[in-house]
C-alpha cells in the first residue's frame, strides 16, 4: 500500500518561485491573523490525561485563518466550504518567509544602509 503525503523534494515540484513574489500568498497577510488562546470544549475528543486538557493553549481559529490566509485553511467539506482546521505545512513556510523579510529589514535599519 502506498501512502501519498505532501512531499518536499524538488522532484515533485514545478513553477517554483519565492513566496513573497506571489500576491495572493503574501505572508504579510498573516500579520492581521489573530493569535488566540482557548480551551477545548468538554465534548472535544481529548484525553483528560493530556497535559493540555482544560488548559488555555495558543492557536488559531480555522474560520479566521480562512478569512485572513485562505490557503492555510483545511476543510472538512470542501463542497460546502466547512472549514475545520489550519495547516501548519502551509503556515510555517509563510511565517518563515515573513520572518526572513523582516529580519532583512532590521539588518538594513541597524546597519544604516
Amino acid at each position: 500500500e502506498v501512502v501519498v503525503t505532501n512531499q518536499s523534494s524538488i522532484r515533485f515540484k514545478k513553477d517554483v518561485v519565492d513566496l513573497i513574489s506571489v500576491e495572493e500568498l503574501d505572508p504579510k497577510k498573516l500579520l492581521e491573523l489573530p493569535v488566540r488562546a482557548f480551551m477545548d470544549k468538554e465534548d472535544y475528543p481529548i484525553s483528560s490525561s493530556d497535559s493540555r486538557y482544560q488548559q488555555l493553549i495558543p492557536g488559531f481559529i480555522a474560520e479566521e485563518m480562512e478569512a485572513f490566509y485562505p490557503i492555510g485553511a483545511d476543510y472538512e467539506d470542501t463542497q460546502n466550504g466547512v472549514v475545520e482546521s489550519w495547516n501548519e505545512r502551509i503556515l510555517v513556510p509563510a511565517m518563515l518567509a515573513l520572518i526572513q523579510e523582516l529580519y532583512t529589514r532590521i539588518e538594513i535599519l541597524e546597519n544604516g544602509a
